[in-house]
């Protein structure tokens, strides 16, 4: 018996399989040598070749031993230090390889290349928890869809091709047939679905319009994991390509300009016979001469004619004179518009030509998938649960100036006032107006000013599960202000704080807002704590996976912004460690202003007439079912209920009612689609009257004898069953849905009509001799009305 060296050194090492094609398996061994502190290349070769073999030897598997290497690293004092296989698969995994399952169980095998591979080795040996994009292998994976997303092509294909169709044949096709919306929620994959609609109908000219240019990097992203090897060429302009391209990888200038062509056509877009994703800005369009702008610049633009004009945020920049001249000036054969909170644009499109993908439906399929699935792997997994937590602030500081009269919800502008320039007091110049308050408001936030624990958001039992925030603050002055006081206390003192709001802070200043975050946030994000102060930048087409929490401190009132802001923090993460992101929480201290946006959400149907219905209620409850509203109220936490959200909703119709001057789709509901001819005669006279407001219904007409439905009939289109195939429908059905689309066509008449009466109410309001204290409704307004008023201002 000899005695052998009881230490062995660990062993790192990759391998491929021919019957495998585009995977690797990251695995790890010990090494048997005669000096464990420098085993030859020869013994760690024998080493790893035997311990594939004993995986392998079952079915006689070949396979390619691709590298092999020590598993050790060395710290920043010299030393060094063991590390795992796990912490590679760890690396892999967060930065988005994908693992292989085999009978439901995780593997050490990943669909990636060796290089990637051995880049996340080298990642571990430098302590990085993730591989930066270069270090990434080009996706070979084919890309499967989610059943949503491909619902959502489908759909949008089916209204290209009957447009292409008509084209084809010199047909008109309606501009309301010619547009479609998609109504879904951030992390949908509205990039990657839209261009599986422009791959799978081979469309040679495509145009991405955006008022948010950062995104450009996560177009491209997309394109380049749908069309390698294809002759698709993503285009941009110069300025736009630079955001594309880091000159740091270019060693000399003329290496930079060479990369930065490639994304420019020589030939322009109207002479090219290469298929092109042309991506553009709508302030770059705006600022054309031809349709006003200051720039003779984008002819080659409007000369071209587009198969496909997809519009990102289609919220955002898209509802202006400036903006319709633009669009008028383009040259689509189809348009479709992304937007996850589209409130504003709704009424531009067709009931038939809009999908939706609610917070509701993901979070439904997320939790049915497995029953369903059960040999599957979740794609929702990793999309996690939103919380609302609200906060009466109001309650703990009894001053009636932080109540905003007009929404009666906090006033954070007020609470987070700074003093303006005084030759008197130079020092107070850009500090905080109610400083003790607010240092009142931090020091409760983070557990400094109670005992005991609670449930506010940074006290130490919640410190570490909310490591990174995003906090929306009133103004820029007040983040300087406020990034300020973080870094002087004593618990936020120890976080890292990016105030991306304005220049940022004097000793911050940045080119690229996400930069500083990540900076802050740092390489090992299980180790750190990060604050980014923000007015309004990041809220949109960004994502911070390490973002676990959003602070409302601003008086938002828009819903756009709200939700946008709120659903940042819903962004996939799986940490160092392989944890999943399950859970993200918004905290609002003005609970009355939550409930009003919460409601936004929650309304099943974008048209009016919806609320209180039984399919209304029973949405709210899963709404709340997976998007819980706590309120917290002298240290009580209290669940809100279907009743009050219900309430709040009808509230939010009436505020929104009357802050769009009466403006509003939300006053006309579907009982417009029961009139019989003696109402329909009454329109007929009103529009001789008042004539029609809305230009895309100028050329409806009303037909006496296109009565409306029943009261039965009603309620059957209120509560539809699944829609069938059109192949499978019966005349009957077919003429059925045709009456449907022609009432629908008439009821938009009619609400054109009655428009040019109810934005004429404010004004009237506004312009009658009514006592203040006189209370006016529905049923008294026409009383007390003067007749000079109805004179001047209502036809």
């Amino acid at each position: 018996m000899t005695i052998s060296n009881p230490l062995s050194p660990k062993l790192i090492y990759i391998y491929t399989k021919p019957d495998a094609p585009g995977k690797v398996k990251v695995g790890e061994t010990k090494v048997a040598c005669a000096d464990p502190q420098n085993p030859t290349p020869a013994e760690m070769k024998a080493a790893a070749k035997k311990r594939v073999l004993q995986q392998t030897q079952t079915y006689m598997g070949e396979f390619t031993l691709e590298h092999y290497e020590l598993a050790v690293r060395t710290t920043s004092d010299g030393s060094t230090k063991p590390f795992t296989d796990h912490d590679v698969h760890n690396v892999l995994t967060a930065s988005g390889v994908k693992r292989i399952r085999h009978l439901k169980q995780l593997t050490e095998w990943f669909s990636t290349d060796v290089q990637t591979a051995t880049n996340a080795i080298i990642a571990v040996k430098q302590f990085r928890v993730r591989l930066n994009s270069q270090e990434l292998a080009p996706t070979t994976e084919l890309i499967v869809l989610r059943s949503e997303q491909n619902e959502a092509v489908k759909k949008t294909r089916k209204a290209l091709q009957n447009v292409l169709r008509k084209k084809q044949k010199n047909q008109t096709v309606p501009t309301n047939k010619r547009r479609m919306l998609w109504n879904a929620k951030m992390r949908f994959g509205k990039t990657l679905s839209s261009l599986t609609v422009v791959k799978e109908e081979h469309l040679k000219r495509t145009l991405i319009l955006t008022h948010r240019p950062t995104v450009a990097k996560g177009w491209k992203e997309d394109f380049d994991k749908l069309f390698q090897g294809t002759n698709y060429q993503f285009t941009c302009s110069r300025e736009l390509a630079k955001q594309l391209v880091n000159k740091k990888n270019h060693s000399t200038t003329e290496q930079y300009n060479a990369a930065l062509e490639q994304y420019s056509l020589a030939s322009g877009l109207t002479q090219t016979d290469t298929n092109i994703i042309h991506f553009v800005s709508i302030q770059d369009l705006r600022d054309s001469a031809r349709i006003g702008g200051q720039h003779e610049k984008n002819e080659d633009i409007f000369d071209t004619e587009w198969d496909l004009v997809i519009v990102d945020e289609a919220h955002e920049g898209t509802q202006t004179s400036l903006a319709d001249r633009m669009f008028g000036e383009l040259n689509a054969t189809f348009s479709l518009a992304l937007s996850g909170t589209p409130f504003n644009i709704f009424g531009d499109y067709d009931d038939d030509m809009i999908y939706t993908w609610d917070y509701v439906m993901e979070q439904q399929s997320k939790a049915n998938w497995e029953s369903k699935n059960p040999t599957k792997a979740n794609p929702y997994e990793k999309l996690p649960k939103l919380s609302i937590l609200t906060y009466a602030l109001g309650d703990l500081f009894n001053q009636n100036d932080y109540v905003d009269i007009a929404t009666r919800s906090f006033n954070f502008r007020e609470f987070f006032r700074v003093h303006e320039p005084n030759e008197d007091h130079p020092e107070l110049e850009g500090t905080f107006v109610h400083l003790d308050d607010v240092n009142q408001f931090l020091n409760l936030i983070s557990g400094m000013s109670t005992s005991g624990d609670t449930n506010f958001p940074f006290t130490s039992q919640f410190r570490n599960q909310l490591r990174h925030s995003f906090w929306l603050l009133p103004g820029v002055k007040e983040a300087h202000a406020l990034s300020q006081l973080l870094k002087d206390h004593l618990v936020f003192g120890s976080y890292n704080i990016a105030n991306v709001a304005g220049e940022g802070d004097d000793d911050t200043s940045f080119d690229n807002a996400l930069d500083v975050v990540n900076t802050q946030i740092t390489n090992t994000p299980h180790l750190t704590r990060s604050i980014t102060l923000s007015v309004g930048r990041l809220t949109t087409g960004v994502n911070v996976p390490e973002w676990t929490s959003v602070l409302m401190l601003a008086n938002t009132s828009s819903p756009i912004t709200y939700l946008q802001t709120a659903f940042r923090v819903q962004t996939p993460f799986t940490d160092a460690h392989g944890n999943i992101k399950t859970s993200c929480y918004v905290f609002d201290f003005a609970p009355d202003r939550a409930l009003t946006m919460a409601a936004e959400v929650g309304e099943i149907d974008k048209k009016a007439g919806a609320i209180n219905t039984p399919e209304q209620v029973a949405y709210i409850g899963q709404l709340l079912n997976f998007l819980p509203i706590v309120s917290m109220t002298g240290g009580k936490m209290e669940a809100i209920d279907v009743d009050r959200m219900l309430r709040e909703l009808k509230s939010a119709a009436i505020e929104r009612v009357a802050r769009n001057g009466f403006d509003d789709v939300k006053l006309y509901n579907d009982e417009l689609l029961q009139m019989d001819g003696v109402q329909l005669n009454q329109f007929i006279g009103l529009k001789e009257i008042v004539g029609q407001s809305d230009p895309r219904t100028r050329n409806l007409n009303i037909d006496v004898n296109l009565t409306g439905m029943g009261r039965e009939e009603f309620e059957k289109h209120r509560d539809p069953k699944p829609k069938k195939p059109s192949r499978e429908l019966t005349e009957e059905e077919i003429a059925e849905k045709e009456r449907l689309r022609e009432l629908q066509k008439q009821r938009r008449t009619c609400i054109s009509i009655l428009r040019g009466i109810s934005i004429r109410i404010p004004i009237m309001i506004y312009g009658a001799e009514i006592p203040y204290d006189e209370e006016i409704t529905i049923d008294n307004f026409t009383e007390l009305i003067d007749d000079a008023s109805w004179k001047e201002f209502m036809p």
